[in-house]
């Protein structure tokens, strides 16, 4: 069943260690959450299988990883915002329903709004 969904939070980037691809960086998360080291068939490459399953802790935007500090409310106006703090995290609102669009879809739209202020 669809609902509309709201969450409060922050995404602060994951840094690759040095040498590491950004496709690297998403097999150790993946790894470092219980979901091993071989690409299952199902999944069309590395980045199908995280955004997958790891949607609720990371999100991949344009090859940057960024690990998401979420909090869900409930209510029934859509607000998507994301603001760059002071410490290069960035802080984001979004509550929409879910039946129209997803936290990802949401997220990605929070972070070009605020790629257009820069």
């Amino acid at each position: 069943m669809s609902q509309t969904e709201h969450h409060v939070g922050k995404l602060i980037e994951v840094k690759p260690y040095a040498g590491e691809t950004v496709e690297e960086l998403m097999l150790r998360l993946l790894e470092e959450n219980g979901y091993g080291n071989i690409l299952e068939d199902f999944y069309d490459d590395i980045a199908d299988w995280f955004n997958e399953d790891l949607y609720d802790a990371y999100y991949n935007y344009n090859g940057t990883i960024y690990k998401i500090i979420d909090k869900e409310f409930e209510d029934d106006d859509d607000i998507i915002t994301a603001t760059l703090e002071d410490d290069n995290t960035i802080s984001y609102q979004l509550r929409f329903y879910n039946g129209g669009a997803s936290f990802g879809e949401c997220l990605g739209e929070a972070l070009d709004k605020l790629n257009k202020k820069k």
